[in-house]
């Protein structure tokens, strides 16, 4: 099985302008700037590559590779039942601060993923973007 995973940039939660744009007949009391904000999302993505299937999770701490690890392991204990003939999981991901194979904490969490699992587990890693 062949799964994509990404994160994006964070997202502040908050009563934002949204550069005076409303949906509503009348537009709402919102600050004109996005500071300090309620909260803020980090959202981290996993595609089922075959299927088209896609699972987003949100987390309220930095990225780290101890999140990126710990969404892998909600999504598999939430998705397992649909994957019961599954040895082998690659896992498309970029060469980013997180998931570098240099990360000695994301592979550590990968091997006890696959350990947990009983999974093997391929990193496949997208070559760098010159953009």
């Amino acid at each position: 099985m062949r799964i994509s995973i990404d994160s994006k940039a964070e997202v502040s939660i908050g009563e934002f302008s949204r550069n005076g744009k409303s949906r509503d007949k009348t537009g709402k009391k919102a600050a004109d700037h996005d500071m300090n904000p309620l909260i803020k999302l980090i959202p981290f993505g996993i595609l089922n590559v075959l299927s088209g299937a896609l699972s987003v999770f949100f987390g309220t701490s930095a990225e780290t590779g101890d999140f990126i690890a710990d969404c892998i392991g909600k999504w598999w204990k939430s998705d397992k039942e649909n994957y019961k003939n599954i040895k082998e999981l690659v896992i498309n991901t970029d060469s980013g601060p997180n998931t570098a194979g240099n990360r000695t904490r994301f592979i550590r969490r990968m091997t006890e993923f696959a350990d947990k699992t009983g999974l093997t587990i391929r990193l496949a890693y997208y070559p760098p973007s010159d953009l």
